[in-house]
């Protein structure tokens, strides 16, 4: 399990700068993914170790051959240190996994990220959010079903528009509607 040190106790002091180095070095290194970069730092007491250990530990945790041996040369640090400056330089910060300052909401999914890249003021992320998800390539279900279900079960006041699938892609169906009803749709009227 993973332990915080006391300066990552506090989410004013900065987090310990080797295990936010670690968890950076994780999210670069290639062949890992959000949740197999969890289970692997939780088997360490600090995430800083994970720069001291021999190539069978690394594979020990289940890392693939390519990702343990990055680690273990010494490249995954270093593309975490370079990574780390031009973070600093454009005046924003990393925010790990372990950090308090993590958002404790999206720790509750099921693959959280372990690394945020964040400029500005982090204590926004503990306030009350929504997320605006979508791809540009839709299935045929998903423009009109799940908007015209959500719609409805929110009681939304735009139900004529709704019902049509067109709230939130006003762009989609700018062939289809005049001008005023691609700027009422886009502003959320």
């Amino acid at each position: 399990m993973t332990t915080l040190t006391q300066d990552a106790v506090n989410p004013l002091v900065p987090q310990a700068e080797e295990d936010r180095l670690a968890w950076l070095a994780m999210a670069l290194t290639p062949a890992l993914g959000p949740k197999r970069i969890l289970d692997a730092m939780n088997q360490l007491e600090a995430p800083g170790q994970l720069f001291a250990l021999p190539l069978t530990a690394l594979e020990a945790m289940k890392l693939p051959a390519e990702s343990a041996q990055f680690i273990f040369d010494g490249k995954a640090r270093r593309v975490a240190e370079e990574e780390l400056a031009l973070v600093a330089a454009q005046g924003a910060m990393i925010l790990t996994f372990s950090c308090p300052a993590y958002p404790e909401r999206l720790k509750e999914i099921y693959d959280p990220p372990p690394v945020l890249w964040v400029r500005g003021d982090v204590s926004l992320l503990a306030r009350p959010s929504i997320a605006v998800v979508g791809t540009r390539h839709p299935s045929p279900y998903g423009p009109g079903g799940a908007a015209a279900a959500d719609c409805q079960r929110n009681g939304s006041r735009h139900r004529h528009l709704c019902a049509q699938g067109r709230v939130g892609s006003p762009h989609a169906h700018g062939g289809r509607l005049g001008n005023r009803d691609r700027r009422d749709l886009s502003q959320g009227k």
